[in-house]
């Protein structure tokens, strides 16, 4: 566990998420909907590597930290845990991203857009800057009235 990958990815970044893409059909229908069990795995994973001693901000070659892995994977569970043992809430990674920036913006991966709207919330109640970064996530809260005005 204490090995990283060529791109310097850590077994905690695998375990939190780093990567993850939650596949979707052309209708928007994603593979794996409710992913509780999965992060409930990945939580008792987490929890092995941090007790080895694994840095909870370590970042890889493309500065993505295991919170913007648990970003990634829709981490309702993971964000808040990770917090609570010191990560950093505002690492920027290298596109200019923060983990609540690729919550609330979103990315285009593997063929498919997605955001991670209540993990953004989650941010947002802890903490995270809103205003770092590249313009990716500024647009969030207008986004978010108009939606809910809908």
């Amino acid at each position: 566990p204490m090995l990283r990958t060529n791109d310097g990815t850590t077994a905690l970044m695998v375990a939190a998420g780093a990567d993850y893409v939650d596949g979707a059909d052309k209708y928007g229908r994603r593979w794996f909907g409710d992913n509780l069990p999965l992060q409930e795995t990945a939580l008792e994973t987490i929890t092995y590597l941090l007790g080895l001693g694994l840095d909870i901000n370590a970042t890889n070659d493309y500065n993505q930290t295991p919170l913007h892995g648990a970003v990634y994977m829709g981490g309702t569970l993971l964000v808040p845990y990770l917090m609570d043992r010191g990560a950093n809430i505002d690492a920027i990674n290298a596109r200019g991203q923060t983990p609540w920036m690729i919550a609330a913006e979103g990315e285009y991966r593997s063929g498919s857009f997605y955001t991670q709207e209540e993990v953004g919330h989650i941010l947002e109640r802890l903490g995270a800057d809103t205003t770092l970064g590249e313009d990716l996530g500024k647009d969030f809260k207008r986004l978010l009235a108009a939606r809910e005005q809908q």
